[in-house]
């Protein structure tokens, strides 16, 4: 007679290695007589197009060789006394196990708040990991890997990990992932320590937002507020330290906001205004408003004098008038206030062909010149800057031109918009008076930034609608991609330190959205109500933290139930409630003889919506009782 079909067990593959594994399975029902021999099939092929055999009388076979981190289907057959096979029984499938990565690992790109880790797919004497593995990259600030841990999983042979502290030493450790999911034994990758820098880090886990009462919670929690708290702390390890709405190498940020008036407010609150002469007309601008030159009149001025700048950035939004092809000068330095200067440099202008050039006199004229014309009628970034490095212009975020040259002519001086005189200098254009439109100038009369800079502060503005400026928190009410942020600041003072120090600072601020009502989250996840913090060193150097807040300020429909009663109690049961967005979260019962409530019996407290019924014991018989029910939701909000 045939031999019954073999049945599958809960758990046909134990135990699993990387590149062997057994497989189980029942006898038959009716049972198979002692003796009966199993064929077992092994493949990687749920077709089995290809397979390994194992012939057994046991109700088990164990298969080795098999490739590593591989996925195995298997089957089995009973077989008679004449080797006629009953049908097969599908046992499923696994995958035999990764083997642990090769190490120690080889860190590159290693800066202030990331680095990169590579490793190799395994060892000589243990194998090697297929292409198609999964890692499972650890990094942490403790050698045992307790605590905080950053986790990555890569499918390649390295990894790159952000949103570390700089100045930190760092743990890192892999493991291979099987296509089961199961970790092999983690590879020890060694340590390294970030680089120092006084970009500023948003410590994780830190963003804060209150309830109406005060109370500070996650912001992945409901709030029942539409004017919460915030809180946030940011952290820099190296000098000169953290700036929070004063940049003291900043020398003047005009925004050029105002829409009204004859002055330019600095926003590094160091008192450098710009004073606009001659028509002024304001227009939108890049940001906000800007002031229109109109290539005749229109010019502004620096109110305070400037000793001898030697080192410095000069940036600003700038474009042209419609059909406008005569250049003019868009900032530069003068000895004069108003007028022509007598001495003029560390200017920016434009040619007549639409060119821009970057001058210092050293005696003669040095010049770093675009190649590309910019008079389009489209805003453009030009940066410019001088050190010991030499003279670079920037447009755009991009490099354009650069001269070797070091040092300047020595006199004290204004800075200038749109108009200084020119004369004497390459490609001067017909008129000195720039006509179109200028907006966001920024000014540092100590520091030069580098071209990765140009490109931070071009996408700020450009791509991200951000102003330049010290640690400021934005914050939107409107959804999607083009988000319309408004400003608000979070303090008032600069944590500083001497050059050179890698003393840790850490800066906390909390404050509340008193002009700003945010709105209610209409369902988790939404992009509504973000949040954005922009954190500056005292170098210039940026980094953003963006977050969002869900909001919840309706309380729950109001419960609904049915009452039961006995001699000595009452029951309500059916207690149902809805609430959105934040969900239903508690129900509180009370039961009085007073209709109005005013002396209550029994108050069950808040308990888990789940319950959907509470039991009043111990109440006197042929008594006349009142109950009522309240629910709160996930935000707090209490019918």
């Amino acid at each position: 007679t045939q031999a019954s079909q073999p049945i599958s067990p809960a758990n046909p593959f134990s135990p699993v290695y990387a590149s062997s594994l057994t497989v189980s399975f029942q006898n038959g029902n009716p049972a198979n007589p002692s003796g009966t021999f199993y064929d077992v099939l092994l493949s990687t092929d749920p077709a089995f197009s290809v397979y390994l055999t194992s012939i057994t009388a046991n109700l088990s076979a164990g298969f080795t060789g098999l490739f590593i981190n591989t996925s195995y289907y298997a089957e089995a057959a009973g077989e008679n006394w004449q080797d006629v096979l009953s049908s097969f029984t599908p046992l499923g499938s696994t995958s035999t196990l990764a083997v642990i990565p090769g190490g120690p690992g080889v860190f590159s790109g290693v800066g202030g708040n990331s680095l990169t880790v590579a490793w190799s797919s395994g060892t000589l004497s243990g194998g090697y990991n297929p292409s198609w593995t999964e890692y499972d990259l650890q990094v942490s600030t403790n050698s045992n890997f307790t605590g905080a841990v950053v986790n990555d999983f890569v499918s390649a042979l390295s990894g790159s990990v952000s949103g570390l502290l700089p100045g930190t030493l760092y743990y890192a450790q892999v493991a291979g992932v099987s296509q089961s999911g199961a970790l092999s034994p983690f590879a020890s990758l060694g340590s390294t320590t970030t680089a120092n820098s006084a970009i500023p880090s948003f410590i994780n886990g830190t963003f804060l937002v209150s309830n109406a009462l005060g109370n500070f919670q996650s912001p992945t929690l409901y709030t029942d507020t539409t004017t919460p708290n915030l809180q946030i702390q940011i952290l820099s390890n190296y000098a000169p330290g953290l700036s929070v709405t004063d940049t003291p190498d900043t020398w003047a940020i005009w925004h050029l906001d105002e829409d009204a008036g004859t002055v330019g407010y600095d926003a590094s609150l160091h008192g450098n205004n710009l004073d606009l002469t001659g028509t002024v007309t304001w227009q939108p601008g890049i940001l906000g408003s800007s002031v229109y030159f109109d290539g005749s009149t229109t010019a502004g001025y620096g109110i305070n004098q400037v000793t001898n700048p030697t080192t410095f950035t000069i940036a600003a939004w700038f474009k042209t008038a419609n059909g406008y092809n005569a250049g003019g000068k868009i900032i530069g330095f003068g000895n004069a206030q108003t007028g022509a200067s007598g001495n003029y440099d560390r200017h920016i202008y434009m040619t007549n062909s639409g060119t821009l050039e970057f001058g210092i006199w050293t005696g003669a004229a040095a010049m770093a010149a675009s190649g590309s014309a910019y008079n389009d009628g489209n805003w453009h970034f030009a940066m410019a800057t001088l050190s010991g490095a030499g003279m670079y212009l920037y447009v755009d975020g991009k490099e354009v031109g650069y001269n070797s040259n070091t040092a300047a002519q020595g006199y004290n001086g204004y800075w200038r918009l749109g108009y200084d005189n020119l004369n004497g200098w390459p490609n001067a254009p017909t008129s000195y008076y720039f006509q179109g439109n200028i907006d966001e100038v920024f000014i540092n009369n100590t520091d030069a930034l580098n071209s990765s800079q140009a490109a931070v502060y071009y996408n700020l503005v450009k791509n991200e609608t951000h102003e330049l400026g010290a640690p400021n928190v934005d914050i939107s009410t409107q959804a999607g991609n083009n988000l319309t942020w408004i400003r608000f600041s979070t303090a008032a003072f600069a944590i500083t330190g001497a050059d050179g120090t890698t003393t840790q600072q850490l800066w906390s601020s909390t404050f509340t959205l008193d002009n700003f009502s945010l709105v209610q989250t209409t369902a988790p996840g939404a992009v509504t109500n973000q949040v954005m913090f922009l954190g500056d060193s005292v170098d210039s150097q940026m980094t953003t933290a963006q977050f969002t807040i869900l909001v919840d300020t309706t309380p729950p429909a109001l419960p609904t139930f049915s009452l039961e009663s006995t001699t000595n109690s009452v029951t309500l049961n059916n207690l149902s409630s809805f609430d959105s967005p934040s969900g239903l979260a508690f129900f509180d019962v009370q039961i009085s003889t007073y209709s109005n409530f005013s002396s209550l019996n029994q108050d069950s407290g808040f308990f888990a919506a789940t319950q959907s019924s509470w039991t009043f014991n111990s109440l006197n018989a042929n008594t006349t009782y009142y109950a009522q029910s309240r629910a709160e939701d996930n935000a707090t909000n209490i019918s």
